[in-house]
């Protein structure tokens, strides 16, 4: 029963987020919200590269659409390091995580 709640959950993010992109109003908080939803249905299944697709998603609409130091790029780059770490990426997850170092400094009053 909870496989199946999960995939009605995938089908209907996926289609929402289909729509947001042939969408001509952007609205990138929506967009970020879906996805958002979307990377937590794949942790639970275990699509391991729509979970990293999702991932630098969000990364990428917050960095192009609000600024590359956005102090809410801080959680999905932690998220995407831990997500690295568990892939035995170290070396990428280093530098996600040095990115999200130096935009807390940049972020403190």
């Amino acid at each position: 029963a909870d496989q199946k709640k999960l995939s009605q959950e995938q089908v209907i993010y996926e289609k929402a987020f289909e729509l947001f992109v042939i969408s001509e109003d952007k609205n990138f908080e929506a967009i970020i919200r879906v996805v958002s939803n979307l990377t937590l249905i794949y942790e639970d299944i275990g699509y391991v590269k729509k979970l990293e697709a999702a991932y630098k998603l969000i990364i990428d609409l917050i960095s192009n659409n609000y600024s590359a130091n956005d102090s809410n790029l801080i959680h999905w780059l932690e998220k995407y390091a831990v997500f690295l770490r568990k892939q035995k990426r170290n070396n990428e997850a280093s530098k996600v995580e040095l990115r999200a170092k130096r935009i807390k400094q940049l972020n403190q009053p």
